[in-house]
């Protein structure tokens, strides 16, 4: 899973890399339990699905990004 920040993120979403993101809060409970299932979720992506990025960004390092992409709570799974 690759750690996205926000100049990342804009590059990805209009260059139009297929891109799976996870958005979460380091101290989400729920984020925590999902991490390893996410990090099964990249392994088997990246065999079956070539070109696909998996990644992640931290929320509250990235506010704004968060809130422009609709996400309201933790963790929100997006495709781009």
């Amino acid at each position: 899973v690759t750690s996205l920040t926000s100049a990342r993120l804009a590059q990805l979403v209009e260059g139009g890399t297929p891109t799976l993101v996870e958005f979460y809060a380091e101290w989400c409970g729920h984020c925590q339990q999902y991490a390893k299932t996410y990090e099964k979720v990249a392994a088997a992506l990246r065999s079956d699905v070539p070109g696909l990025l998996v990644a992640a960004i931290n929320c509250p390092s990235h506010e704004k990004d968060c809130s422009s992409h609709g996400v309201r709570s933790y963790p929100t799974i997006k495709l781009f």
